[in-house]
């Protein structure tokens, strides 16, 4: 799914609404997934909660940046909205987070659902950093030069870019917000990468008799 989000984006900087209605496909995607596939039975009505917080918030943002009260939407009331957007982003896709990983250390072998599991996870990392850069866009523009209109799809690369640690030409290397959310991207990355390699092979050894 996340994969057919990335190839998306190039065709998002020309159809904007792209990127947004893709979110909304991976917030259906994962809710699914995570609540109905999910051996975890604890935590279900709170994963229901921040899902349908967070899908009810983004049709608003759609609305506000596509519908026909975009143009008359006033800026300060779109920039809270995408600061509650973000949020509610990083509280809903956080705890989907936790729930794959503990659904991963689970398995008793690592099998080919394992790897897409972890590789899924990962690359959520980084659209969760689009989110987060987008969002700074709207807060604090003077962090980002030479973006094209709209960002969205530059800002969702970089964040990728960010995420294997490339690095991106569409921050303003100067600035410090830029750097904070650079250095968040990369650091959450790296973190997810080193926890889920230390969680696996701990439960591995585990396993292997003495």
């Amino acid at each position: 799914m996340e994969l057919v989000m990335i190839w998306l984006i190039p065709f998002s900087q020309r159809f904007p609404l792209i990127i947004d209605l893709g979110a909304v496909a991976l917030e259906v995607f994962f809710l699914n997934l995570v609540v109905h596939l999910s051996v975890l039975r604890s935590g279900r009505r709170l994963v229901y909660a921040l899902g349908g917080c967070s899908l009810l918030v983004e049709l608003l943002w759609i609305i506000s940046r596509h519908g026909s009260a975009a143009a008359v939407m006033p800026v300060p009331w779109i920039g809270s909205l995408a600061l509650l957007r973000f949020v509610l982003f990083v509280l809903f896709f956080g705890l989907v987070q936790v729930r794959l990983v503990r659904s991963l250390i689970r398995e008793p072998f690592v099998t080919t659902s394992v790897l897409m599991g972890a590789a899924a996870g990962y690359v959520l990392i980084g659209l969760l950093g689009g989110v987060l850069l987008n969002t700074l866009f709207l807060l604090h523009p003077v962090a980002f030069g030479g973006l094209p209109s709209p960002p969205d799809a530059t800002l969702t690369m970089a964040s990728l870019e960010l995420l294997t640690t490339v690095g991106s030409g569409a921050l303003v290397s100067s600035n410090l917000a830029a750097q904070a959310a650079a250095f968040t991207i990369t650091l959450t990355g790296q973190m997810y990468v080193a926890i889920l390699i230390a969680l696996v092979l701990g439960r591995f050894h585990r396993r292997v008799p003495h």
